[in-house]
């Protein structure tokens, strides 16, 4: 009885969420299509009117208010297009039609006190200043779509609000199909050369015949009319159930599902690459830069808005036909090839597919915190409260000092916590202790130390976690178990998240409020340098560089950081894990002394120990042991000698220098040729590279006190010093003598460079 009320609560917040649309950006109050703003916004509506298209589109390289011409310098135009407007007045009368009659929805309010101002869209996208859509940015109103289920199913039936997700997901599949295929709308055939051919298995290649197979019926029926045709084509499946035919609509755009590729073993450290990173990936982004996405057309915008309205089932109740772009100022990318990213526009609320989960859970187990939030008023034991403005001995006992934490917040000390708030910290703490978590409200108006005493329960968990860390010998002892695999939102790329070890859980801290301003006082306040007393500036930090990256600021710890949005999500990736800054910051980092801004996972890298070579003694293991029969170590001089190798047994032993040849370390040298009578007269033996400063054979030796070694029996050298001439410029120089550097007598092989021959 009680998970059936829970759920039914769950079920009514899931509904007052669905049905509680934000608005969408207004139009102008000057005139229709005038600039809002300093002339960094631009707002117009399109209505499609038969046999009447817009000659221009906002993103149209000509377009005398939106056109590229009209961006400052370093600016770009984007657009962000909401296709099927509606007033939530209109939503407010579907509300009431829906309800049973002679009902009164608002009792003793005045009708006009009720009326409904605003207004928001089915769906919505954004575009690039060329009018191409940007990744993850498409959008389907859950307002429109929970409308259309009032009437069918109807709010009696069982998961009534089920399925949103699907036909969201397969909206974003149907735009990418939609923009990939070169749609000839009207007579006109599509221009010679275009990089978007016909889209396979649609019979004749006509508009009618591709759309119908891309989005529907309802899109067909929406562009006929719209270029004046008095017959359009039937909507197909328009006496289909509505949710039968949502569903067999985003079943027919469901991405194939691909198997996770092997990827990185299990339990394999290292640091996972970019996605796109690796030459495969770069040559994918260059085959696809010609064949990427194409510009949409008002035609376009007009099929998907009737066609998201009909698998809604809307078009009367809230009649969806307008188009409105919103063409904002931003600033360009520095780096050209970057891929653009945008946010989504915001359509829905974010709790919907979050209560849809706890919903699903109830029954399971939803957490103690959830647990006591869902308590019913009656269930509540108001006697088992306790008054601590009167029973003054129970706050003295939550301040024992056996209950303080051991870790507090460096604050200057002569400011500690005040009664009430060591109190709060000690009792949640405590109640946190040996459990899964719970429940605790403090209350407060602004200014009396609700931050405060925050952070204090921020340093109490991190030193907590920290004497966990201290536990393990090694850090991979903090990964236990097979990581979970799969891929990324877009199914391209294979991933991997190793599990923790459950030690380290359960001290996550996430702040989340109505306010954005309060969330981002705290989240901007904890990493900042003034948060930390004068006695602990300039003493030890927490990823001091990235944290500063991070907050735009000095900073003296990376403990919080902003994220939410789409937007501030990439940006934190960027910044904290790539540590990829914009071209202003990197410039001013350069010009304050300062070395680039090293991201996560290049600080990672460098404490992953290198990997043995195949064979190699592994450190602390036993040498490999030797299989097999024993056998010559391969000539290194192999590729670069000229004529049959001489004996070990019968070849001269050959003199060592001191130092590198003339050519210096990273250039071959030639060696003094081998015993005419086994190599021919006049053969000379070529060298690899001169081994560099850091090996071994280029350290330094003692000095050459006496003469020059002797050279072997029957070798002469073929060059004599030129008397009267001064030091040559690359020459043996040797304690005491020097010679001028011999002139080949073999030519070189043909892998050397020309200038290394020539030496």
């Amino acid at each position: 009885m009680r998970d059936r009320r829970r759920e039914a609560v769950l079920e009514c917040w899931r509904a007052i969420e669905l049905f509680s649309p934000p608005t969408i950006p207004a139009l102008p109050r000057r005139r229709p299509g005038a600039r809002s703003g300093a002339g960094d916004e631009y707002v117009v509506d399109l209505t499609p009117e038969p046999g009447r298209v817009p000659s221009l589109m906002p993103w149209a390289a000509d377009h005398p208010e939106t056109g590229a011409r009209r961006a400052r310098q370093g600016w770009m135009w984007r657009h962000d297009v909401y296709c099927g407007v509606f007033d939530l007045e209109l939503l407010r009368q579907a509300m009431i039609a829906a309800l049973p009659a002679g009902t009164d929805p608002d009792p003793g309010v005045p009708q006009a006190e009720l009326v409904l101002s605003g207004q928001s869209a089915m769906c919505a996208l954004v575009l690039d200043e060329e009018g191409r859509p940007l990744d993850d940015t498409s959008v389907i109103s859950a307002c429109g779509w929970a409308t259309g289920r009032l009437f069918d199913p109807g709010p009696s039936a069982a998961g009534w609000l089920d399925g949103f997700e699907e036909l969201d997901e397969a909206f974003g599949s149907a735009i990418d199909e939609l923009t990939a295929t070169a749609v000839p709308y009207g007579p006109a055939a599509p221009a010679a050369g275009t990089a978007y051919g016909a889209r396979p298995g649609a019979g004749g290649g006509s508009w009618q015949g591709l759309l119908a197979e891309i989005l529907g019926g309802a899109a067909v029926g929406a562009v006929g009319a719209l270029f004046g045709e008095v017959a359009g084509v039937a909507l197909q499946g328009a006496a289909e159930p509505l949710v039968r035919r949502a569903a067999d609509w985003a079943a027919a755009r469901r991405p194939a599902e691909e198997p996770v590729g092997a990827g990185q073993p299990d339990g394999a450290g290292g640091v996972p690459e970019a996605p796109g990173d690796g030459p495969a990936a770069s040559a994918e982004s260059a085959a696809g830069e010609d064949a990427g996405p194409r510009a949409l057309g008002f035609a376009d915008l007009v099929a998907l808005t009737a066609q998201i309205a009909d698998l809604c089932g809307v078009r009367d109740h809230l009649r969806p036909q307008v188009v409105r772009v919103r063409s904002r100022l931003v600033r360009r990318p520095a780096d050209p090839g970057k891929k653009a990213a945008a946010t989504a526009p915001f359509l829905n609320s974010l709790l919907p597919p979050d209560l849809a989960r706890v919903s699903a859970a109830v029954g399971k187990g939803i957490g103690p915190a959830l647990e006591a939030y869902l308590t019913e008023p009656g269930s509540v034991s108001v006697g088992a409260r306790t008054d601590v403005r009167r029973e003054r001995g129970a706050v003295l006992d939550g301040v024992a000092p056996a209950l303080v934490p051991a870790g507090r917040w460096p604050a200057p000390a002569k400011f500690p916590l005040a009664l009430s708030q060591q109190f709060a910290v000690d009792r949640m703490l405590a109640d946190r202790a040996g459990t899964d978590g719970g429940m605790f409200s403090v209350n407060g108006p602004p200014g009396t130390g609700k931050t405060t005493m925050l952070r204090d329960l921020v340093a109490a968990l991190v030193v907590e976690r920290a004497t966990v860390l201290a536990a393990f010998d090694r850090p991979g002892q903090a990964f236990t178990g097979p990581p979970w695999r799969g891929r990324d939102r877009q199914g391209q790329h294979p991933r991997f998240v190793s599990r923790l070890d459950p030690r380290l859980t359960g001290f996550e801290i996430v702040v989340a409020s109505s306010n954005n301003g309060a969330v981002e006082n705290i989240t901007a306040e904890l990493p900042g340098i003034g948060a930390l007393g004068e006695h602990w500036h300039g003493g030890p930090d927490h990823f001091s560089d990235l944290a500063s990256a991070l907050l735009g600021g000095p900073a003296w710890g990376l403990i919080a950081a902003v994220l939410g949005n789409k937007g501030n999500r990439k940006e934190f990736g960027d910044r904290f894990w790539w540590g990829r800054l914009p071209e202003k910051e990197t410039e001013a980092r350069s010009a304050a002394g300062l070395p680039p801004l090293r991201g996560m996972r290049e600080v990672l890298s460098d404490w992953i120990p290198p990997q043995p070579a195949p064979g190699s003694r592994r450190p602390g293991g036993p040498a490999p042991q030797r299989t097999g029969p024993r056998t010559r170590r391969p000539d290194p001089h192999a590729p670069y000698r000229r004529g049959p190798a001489p004996s070990r047994r019968s070849a001269p032993p050959r003199p060592r220098w001191s130092g590198c040849a003339p050519g210096g370390p990273g250039r071959p040298r030639p060696l003094r040729p081998w015993s005419p009578r086994r190599a021919g007269s006049g053969s000379r033996i070529w060298k690899p590279p001169c081994p560099g400063p850091d090996s071994k054979s280029s350290r330094p030796r003692p000095p050459w006190t006496g003469p020059p070694p002797p050279l072997p029996p029957r070798v002469r050298p073929r060059w004599r010093p030129r008397p009267g001439a001064g030091p040559p410029a690359r020459a043996y120089r040797r304690p005491g003598r020097s010679w001028p550097a011999p002139a080949p007598t073999c030519r070189p092989p043909v892998n050397w460079p020309r200038t290394t021959a020539s030496t």
